[in-house]
């Protein structure tokens, strides 16, 4: 390989390895034991729904096997998610990204549901108010036994700044009832494009001195 082809590499190396910026919060329930109802220290219960499986931390076969929260379609449908309680404390102006998995729990991807998530401070959304997601099951072309693509994205700003919010919930299941999950949610910073520039000549300059 010639030596500008190596350096691409190293270049697009560099900026590859921080894409996601740094990890504010993530939480993919692995620490909560299995039960009904969920007992979580980064979760609360939004209270919709009731009776079993309102709100539930399960061991799933599918999406090649995790530790999810979980509830009945039935449930779902009443309107049933979970509101972060962790202290997610976010300075003022800056863009991050949420990211979840939001999903139905079987292995079929023609079964769905549909919810909102929001993300506010001090009670005001940062999005514009909740956003609607879709929800499928596991084995969806590209994503066997794995939530490859299952995962719901949203970039935002954290305006004024201060203890951030999550909020999602569910509001229907289609007609097979199925369960619906929640995973790996996550917020991290987006890194600033000079950010990403410097390391790119970082990587440069160290295979440059590599070659000397």
């Amino acid at each position: 390989m010639n030596r500008q082809a190596l350096l691409g590499l190293a270049s697009a190396f560099a900026i590859g390895s921080v894409a996601q910026g740094a990890t504010l919060f993530s939480d993919d329930f692995e620490s909560y034991s299995p039960a009904d109802p969920a007992v979580m220290s980064n979760w609360v219960h939004n209270g919709n729904g009731a009776g079993s499986n309102a709100s539930r931390i399960f061991d799933t076969g599918n999406f090649g096997g995790s530790r999810l929260w979980i509830a009945s379609a039935a449930n779902a449908n009443a309107g049933s998610g979970i509101n972060s309680t962790a202290t997610i404390t976010l300075a003022a102006g800056i863009n991050h990204t949420f990211s979840a998995n939001l999903v139905t729990e079987t292995n079929d991807p023609n079964r769905t549901a549909t919810g909102t998530y929001d993300l506010l401070i001090g009670g005001v959304s940062l999005i514009g108010g909740p956003q609607a997601f879709s929800a499928r099951g596991d084995d969806a072309v590209g994503g066997e036994d794995s939530y490859a693509d299952q995962i719901t994205t949203q970039v935002f700003n954290s305006g004024a700044g201060g203890n951030l919010e999550i909020r999602i919930a569910f509001d229907s299941a289609d007609g097979s009832n199925p369960f619906v999950g929640i995973d790996n949610v996550s917020i991290t910073d987006v890194p600033e494009p000079g950010s990403l520039a410097l390391l790119g000549l970082g990587g440069l300059a160290l295979l440059r001195r590599r070659r000397a």
